[in-house]
């Protein structure tokens, strides 16, 4: 899992960005095969969520 510095990454509130990448690495070190981040500002539909 490739954690470094990315310019693009919106910086969040705090360490939040830091702390969410530490547990991304732990899930990773565990074997999770997929892991699925969720943005909770965003408001989409399903029919956007799942469109081919």
């Amino acid at each position: 899992m490739n954690t470094s510095y990315d310019p693009d990454v919106e910086y969040v509130d705090g360490d939040r960005m830091s702390q969410m990448l530490e547990r991304l690495e732990e899930f990773d070190q565990k074997g999770v095969p997929h892991i699925w981040l969720i943005d909770p500002r965003l408001e989409l539909t399903r029919a956007e969520i799942f469109q081919q």
